[in-house]
């Protein structure tokens, strides 16, 4: 049994039916056919077309918007990293290397902190337990 399509089509908002039109290799070539012949049965104005975009259009501007936001994180990552690797690469002078080796020192260090701060936690947390 076939899908009824017309039927279904006259009981969506005039946004639903837009979307259906606009992405078509998405549904059947039948889905499509109903769709065009509803979208000329309710004879939308141009301002009323444009209204029903609107969710497909906000829709749309949160995708790039998080694509935008990937790009960004990303180049602060590749920055971030390349100042490090810029900072513990050696120099040419002795001085520049020994602050290098001091600067790789301190970054070790931090990184062996922030490891442990969930043993630090769990054992304070522990012992305010015991009091």
């Amino acid at each position: 049994m076939d899908w009824d399509f017309a039927s279904y089509y006259k009981g969506i908002s005039n946004s639903e039916l837009l979307t259906i039109l606009d992405n078509p290799e998405a549904y059947m070539p039948a889905a499509i056919d109903a769709a065009n012949k509803e979208f000329k049965l309710r004879r939308l104005s141009p301002d009323e077309i444009e209204e029903a975009r609107l969710p497909q259009r906000i829709l749309q501007l949160k995708k790039e918007e998080r694509i935008v936001k990937t790009k960004l994180r990303e180049e602060k990552r590749g920055k971030l990293s390349e100042a490090v690797f810029a900072s513990v690469k050696p120099g040419d002078t002795k001085e520049d290397t020994t602050n290098k080796i001091i600067l790789i020192i301190v970054i070790a260090y931090a990184l062996v902190f922030l490891k442990s701060i969930p043993f630090i936690i769990r054992v304070l947390v522990g012992l305010e337990r015991k009091h």
